[in-house]
């Protein structure tokens, strides 16, 4: 098959092998189209999992179910689905208690990933996507899930909020808060927009963390305010505990929602997800994709796996 991989520092379109044998709890995957995003590119850069001799990249997928093993349970063969990315360890007290696992492989980081004509994954990781889906949406749900998270971080309908970051990690954030009951939300960018006013926020969500941002969140807030930080930034931040201190500051970080409401909101027409997506690509195009990823995150950019390339 077709794989997208970085091996001895350097991004190839290779052909590898197809995977064949399934343990009991897993499913096959065929791949229909895939989304590039941040974790891909710092890949790509050798900034994220630099230490593995190669990589197949890519974790936000659509796909079908072709194969699966006997043990897997809640898909079935011909289900078109998109994949929670964080792959447990089944082996940890966590996983054995049914919780957060605590040492989760991630998908295209620490395990081959989903730019390739096929995926193998445990079952439990699927997650079925609503039927007439654009295979954008299905292939976004794994964004939407990230930025459910937003909502479980301790803020709350009424509050004063705005969103530090531009792009289309920004633009989803505004939309699921919006439509969660955050209709007055802000989108600020502390490059360009005038600074807040003081004391002006009750919360402060980071969508894209530069040098300075966490500064600007924190002058905005008012005393007992909450910082939600949601990039994934891989960079250390610079932070001063005493400003935190004295007002009171609260920090919460935002990982992954719930994946069954990212897929039923996948489909919701009222959150207009077409403007934040180009039109996908062929895998053999990602030289110029991840070019153009690097220049800026105005709208997501997709592998098409469908059609042959050219």
């Amino acid at each position: 098959m077709r794989a997208l991989v970085r091996e001895a520092g350097v991004l190839r379109l290779v052909e590898v092998e197809t995977p064949r044998a399934l343990a009991d709890d897993e499913v096959l995957l065929r791949i229909e189209l895939a989304g590039l995003c941040r974790t891909d590119c710092q890949v790509a850069e050798g900034r994220l999992g630099g230490g593995v001799t190669r990589r197949i990249l890519g974790h936000e997928v659509a796909g079908v179910v072709v194969d699966r093993g006997p043990a897997a349970m809640g898909v079935e063969v011909g289900a078109r689905v998109s994949v929670d990315p964080r792959i447990r360890c089944g082996a940890c007290e966590a996983c054995l208690l049914g919780q957060d696992c605590l040492a989760p492989r991630f998908l295209g980081v620490d395990v081959d990933g989903g730019f390739a004509d096929y995926l193998r994954v445990p079952a439990a990781s699927a997650v079925v996507a609503p039927l007439g889906l654009d295979l954008r949406a299905v292939a976004y749900i794994e964004p939407i899930a990230a930025t459910l998270a937003i909502l479980e971080a301790g803020i709350r309908r009424g509050e004063r909020g705005a969103i530090f970051g531009r792009g289309r990690i920004a633009a989803l954030a505004a939309r699921i808060l919006a439509l969660h009951g955050f209709p007055a939300i802000l989108l600020h960018d502390p490059r360009q927009d005038p600074p807040l006013a003081p004391g002006s926020l009750d919360f402060a969500v980071e969508a894209g963390i530069e040098e300075g941002t966490l500064a600007a969140m924190v002058r905005a807030l008012r005393p007992r305010g909450r910082i939600v930080l949601k990039s994934r930034a891989i960079e250390a931040l610079a932070l001063e505990p005493m400003a935190l201190i004295r007002r009171e500051l609260r920090i919460a970080a935002a990982y992954y929602g719930s994946f069954a409401a990212a897929a039923d909101l996948a489909g919701d027409p009222r959150l207009d997800l077409e403007p934040l997506w180009a039109e996908p690509r062929p895998l053999s195009a990602f030289a110029e994709v991840f070019a153009e990823a690097a220049r800026g995150e105005g709208r997501k950019l997709f592998f098409s796996l469908v059609e042959a390339d050219a």
